[in-house]
């Protein structure tokens, strides 16, 4: 396995697979039925931070303190592509089920919307977040096709839940800096804030209830 603290770990949609990340700057694919590993992705320049399945099990993303995202064919156990953009180690990421967009959160709160197919940005929001993006999730279609694949949540240890909407952007680039290639601005449509708990994980349900869990900081148990 691992030789070095593993840092995330995600279930294929069907259940029989499933990928680890780890501080020793690999992704591994596992099934439940060796012990050994089918696969093992090097690539990351650092810490592989977070691990999603493509919805349609051929492919995986990881996101690394490299602050890369890189996608994986789980078939050839080859880098696909690499994506670049964000300027602080990559903590979370979602694909959208109907499309081909992934979304990605960052250690500095900045949240990016990505082309698969053409690997640029769509959409970003540089301050989401005040602190660290703990997970991203995207709302699943329902009936009519409403909100599927562009409505997605945030969850930061600035204590907030955000809902976003990757359709609703500005129509000012956002150049200077960033350059033209770095999508349209994009701000939350809601945002749900706790007393004082930091957001770990959200999670939406099947029928699109959207639930969030947290902890308290260390210092709250002294």
């Amino acid at each position: 396995g691992h030789t070095h603290p593993v840092w995330d770990v995600a279930w294929s949609p069907e259940g029989f697979y499933l990928a680890s990340t780890s501080y020793d700057s690999t992704a591994r694919l596992w099934s439940i039925n060796h012990h050994y590993p089918l696969r093992i992705f090097v690539g990351h320049q650092g810490d592989v931070e977070c691990v999603k399945f493509h919805p349609n099990c051929n492919y995986i993303a990881t996101g690394g303190a490299d602050r890369t995202i890189r996608l994986w064919d789980l078939s050839a156990g080859s880098q696909v592509r690499v994506f670049r953009g964000h300027r602080t180690p990559v903590t979370a990421l979602a694909f959208s089920p109907e499309n081909d967009v992934l979304i990605s959160g960052a250690e500095n709160g900045e949240v990016l919307v990505w082309d698969l197919r053409m690997g640029r940005v769509l959409a970003r929001a540089f301050e989401a977040h005040s602190d660290v993006v703990t997970a991203v999730d995207v709302c699943q279609p329902v009936s009519g096709g409403a909100g599927g694949g562009t409505l997605f949540a945030t969850s930061s240890l600035d204590c907030s839940v955000k809902i976003w909407d990757s359709k609703r952007v500005s129509e000012t680039s956002l150049a200077g800096d960033a350059g033209p290639s770095q999508g349209l601005n994009m701000a939350a449509i809601k945002e749900f804030r706790t007393k004082d708990t930091p957001v770990q994980t959200l999670r939406f349900g099947l029928t699109n209830i959207l639930y969030a869990a947290g902890a308290p900081r260390p210092a709250d148990y002294d």
